[in-house]
């Protein structure tokens, strides 16, 4: 709650603060971002307050801790082992977690309890990214070896895969400029 302060504060006539030094809210409360959206304050001090804000959401975001939970994921799913895993991971809306792998299966599919789903899609799938279009979710993925991005229905199903040039051109503009056409 904004508390009026002796030195610098000014009011309108209708006691409604025009601005106030910093040291006149009381920010020491875990909800005074609220108080602070109350306060009419200087810029100077609102621009302070937003660093300082930013600063305790930083600290709060590296507080976040991650723990290991050995044999969460089947030792051999669906009779295999996994495999090479290098490539990516993502999880869909349902909580569904889809890895990557080097091997035959393409990727392979967990439930959220770590349960083997199904393996599906391509080989050699090295980045995931895992996108929402119009309330339909898609990969897309990376191959490296066959120098490709690939865009997949979560059941596997390729929509399309967009490869390199096969061959590139250089020319020299007007100006003299090179540029790359493929």
């Amino acid at each position: 709650m904004c508390r009026s302060s002796e030195a610098g504060s000014r009011t309108n006539g209708k006691e409604e603060r025009i601005w106030a030094p910093l040291g006149s809210c009381d920010i020491s409360r875990l909800n005074f971002a609220a108080e602070i959206l109350g306060c009419a304050m200087h810029p100077i001090t609102r621009s302070f307050l937003g660093i300082i804000i930013l600063v305790a959401a930083l600290t709060r975001a590296e507080e976040v801790k991650y723990s290991i939970a050995p044999n969460f994921f089947e030792a051999n799913p669906g009779g295999k082992g996994l495999g090479p895993c290098h490539g990516g991971t993502v999880i869909d809306r349902a909580g569904n977690i889809y890895i990557s792998t080097d091997t035959e299966r393409g990727l392979v599919v967990f439930s959220q309890q770590g349960k083997f789903l199904r393996s599906m899609g391509p080989t050699r799938i090295h980045g995931l990214e895992l996108r929402d279009e119009g309330g339909t979710e898609y990969i897309y993925a990376a191959r490296p070896s066959d120098h490709e991005v690939l865009k997949l229905k979560l059941n596997g199903q390729q929509e399309w895969a967009f490869g390199f040039p096969k061959e590139a051109d250089i020319y020299k503009d007007a100006a003299g400029w090179l540029h790359f056409r493929c």
